[in-house]
């Protein structure tokens, strides 16, 4: 994932697992990003 400026707002496009919610893939992405590229914010949606 360190290809992408999420801080410029770089989209990404999610192909979830089956059986997970669009919940459970956000947070998990959400956490990934967070601890890579230390950032605390991310807007979602």
């Amino acid at each position: 994932m360190s290809n992408f400026d999420f801080v410029k707002g770089e989209v990404l496009l999610i192909d979830k697992e089956l059986g997970w919610t669009s919940f459970d893939a956000v947070k998990s992405i959400r956490g990934s990003l967070q601890k890579t590229h230390n950032v605390r914010r991310f807007k979602v949606g």
